[in-house]
């Protein structure tokens, strides 16, 4: 299960990010959003990462504290510098 907690400028993200999740998510305006906090993720695969980049690459959102497995991924794809390493 994926748990989104909005505040102000951060969304946190925790639980599963995988296919089966992202396949209910609706696209929701997260307006303002400027960090996501990944460290609660405990589970991901390429439907997430391409969640979190189709949704919110393009609005230069930072994404920190990414799971090693998400790190692997995103360096799979070209993606890895869109992830803060810490």
């Amino acid at each position: 299960m994926l748990t989104i907690k909005y505040n102000t400028s951060r969304l946190h993200l925790s639980g599963s990010l995988t296919l089966p999740e992202v396949e209910k998510l609706k696209p929701e305006p997260y307006q303002g959003v400027r960090a996501i906090d990944l460290s609660r993720i405990t589970d991901f695969d390429s439907a997430g990462l391409a969640w979190l980049v189709h949704y919110f690459a393009p609005y230069k959102v930072g994404f920190s504290h990414a799971p090693s497995s998400l790190l692997t991924l995103s360096q799979l794809y070209g993606l890895d510098d869109l992830f803060c390493h810490g």
